[in-house]
């Protein structure tokens, strides 16, 4: 007997069966495909529709940011397979703030504490629920019994990724009567490094260790990504999410130039 494996199929096939599947089980829209690019999908929500992608506890909030904050979000948000979508889903719930200006000036603790639990502990409070989420098909995200799980929050306050501040946070999770667990706090740049690396090791594999060992639990990802890149002795590395993003926008503006055509 001859068939197909998931791993024969694909992934960008394998995420739109998925996401068709999580459509018809929560029945989103009725049966109406949406349109984009003069194409009509199962995949693609009609355009007013497209909160119906968004992770149910996080469409209101999402939406009244992006109109207080004057955000444009991606013409193609109605899609499931949009690449916006899945940021906004992953991303979304775990957004922490910067400081605020008083906080920075003055290092008042009641201040920065109340920002800590605004922008890092109630995100870190999401988390298991999130993950728990996906797991259970809630979320247009693929999914499988193999899919590990490392709590991270990305910010774009770089005082966050301080040890101060990690120490802030442990206390202040100990106040709010939540056991200490490992989680990891980095800069957008260390974001980027992390998934540039994880061509070579498994993000949540190398997170795991550099949490498990002393040395490497303060230093930022980007620090701990040189070293390894000096070990094993790589001249350059490239992301592979980057590299998705700028072939889209050749496909958008010099097809000859990317790798594919849109779907």
């Amino acid at each position: 007997m001859t068939g197909t494996t998931n791993q024969e199929i694909p992934f960008d096939k394998r995420a739109q069966s998925y996401q068709v599947g999580w459509r018809k089980k929560y029945k989103l829209a009725g049966d109406k495909w949406g349109w984009q690019n003069g194409v009509q999908r199962e995949h693609i929500l009609p355009a007013r529709r497209w909160l119906l992608g968004i992770w149910p506890p996080i469409r209101n909030a999402l939406n009244g940011y992006i109109y207080a904050s004057g955000i444009q979000p991606n013409a193609g948000k109605h899609n499931l397979k949009s690449s916006w979508v899945q940021c906004a889903n992953l991303f979304f719930p775990f957004r922490s703030g910067r400081l605020n200006k008083k906080a920075k000036i003055y290092g008042d603790y009641a201040d920065i504490a109340t920002l800590v639990k605004r922008n890092i502990i109630e995100p870190l409070i999401k988390f298991p629920e999130k993950v728990e989420d996906i797991k259970s098909g809630l979320t247009a995200i693929p999914s499988d019994s193999n899919m590990e799980f490392f709590p991270c929050i990305v910010t774009y306050e770089p005082l966050y990724s301080n040890q101060l501040f990690h120490d802030i946070i442990q206390q202040e999770l100990k106040r709010e009567g939540i056991p200490e667990f490992d989680f990891e706090l980095m800069s957008i740049e260390d974001l980027e490094w992390l998934l540039s690396w994880a061509i070579y090791e498994s993000p949540v594999d190398f997170l795991k260790a550099k949490r498990a060992k002393l040395e490497w639990k303060a230093m930022d990802v980007r620090e701990l990504v040189g070293i390894k890149i000096k070990e094993r002795g790589i001249t350059a590395i490239r992301n592979p999410v980057l590299d998705r993003i700028f072939n889209k926008f050749w496909q958008q503006t010099v097809p000859e130039l990317s790798e594919g055509r849109i779907n």
